[in-house]
């Protein structure tokens, strides 16, 4: 009797793994678990999970971590760089807001800034063909002692590199235009200057005391500085018909 039940059991066994070649694995909490081909599991009785048996979630439950590339290869970004990473005196900064002045020279009541026409903020512009020129109404100077050119950047600002340009401008009596004795077109560039920095407007400190310009570019580096004034200022008496002309003022972090 006992040896037919056993036949009877192990043929119905065999039925079974005929019918469901998946076996069914019996859990100590009640359910089962299904093993599916490429060795991953689903549990059956409960919310299903599929946990490949290829690559592996991150330790500690937080999410599967994500591979990239041929043979599994993290996925990397390229490496940070700084904001100075091409240098000092290499990033231009925004002349937005630049409130630019000259020597104040008095005709009456009123002040000039430069020569009628070509007001200091020409200097600043970002308009290569406008330009600050010295001078008072009509008349045109030459270059003096007392002359100097300031910009207010409206809050401190880091800078280490400073342009006077005048390559890309003329004054308008260059042409004859008045009958006058003619502005030199070129070279109206600083010959000797000092460029002096300052927090308040008042106080300044020399960072270039004796600067030499030989072109209509002047190009000067100096220590970096952080401030909200810089101030050029003439140190050799340089007669008209060469006048100081600024096209574009810039300055570089």
């Amino acid at each position: 009797m006992r040896l037919v039940a056993t036949t009877s059991l192990v043929a119905c066994v065999a039925a079974c793994a005929a019918a469901d070649p998946s076996p069914s694995l019996l859990r100590s909490d009640g359910g089962s678990s299904v093993a599916t081909a490429g060795g991953s599991s689903q549990a059956a009785g409960s919310s299903s999970s599929t946990v490949t048996g290829s690559s592996s979630g991150a330790t500690g439950g937080s999410g599967p971590s994500t591979t990239g590339g041929a043979g599994g290869n993290v996925d990397s970004f390229p490496p940070w760089q700084p904001f100075d990473a091409a240098g000092p005196g290499t990033e231009l900064l925004d002349r937005n807001g630049w409130m630019p002045h000259a020597t104040v020279r008095l005709e009456g009541d009123r002040p000039w800034e430069g020569k009628q026409g070509y007001p200091p903020p020409d200097a600043v512009d970002g308009d290569p063909e406008t330009f600050w020129e010295t001078g008072m109404h009509q008349d045109t100077y030459g270059q003096r002692l007392d002359q100097w050119f300031m910009v207010d950047l409206r809050f401190p600002q880091k800078f280490s590199r400073l342009v006077l340009d005048s390559s890309t401008c003329h004054p308008v009596d260059s042409n004859h235009a008045d009958g006058v004795t003619l502005t030199n077109p070129t070279n109206n560039y600083p010959r000797e200057f000092k460029v002096e920095v300052s927090s308040n407007g008042k106080d300044f400190t020399a960072v270039v005391p004796a600067g030499k310009g030989t072109s209509d570019v002047t190009d000067v580096s100096f220590a970096e500085q952080t401030a909200q004034y810089v101030r050029i200022s003439i140190l050799k008496v340089v007669d008209f018909p060469t006048t100081w002309v600024i096209c574009e003022l810039r300055l570089y972090r």
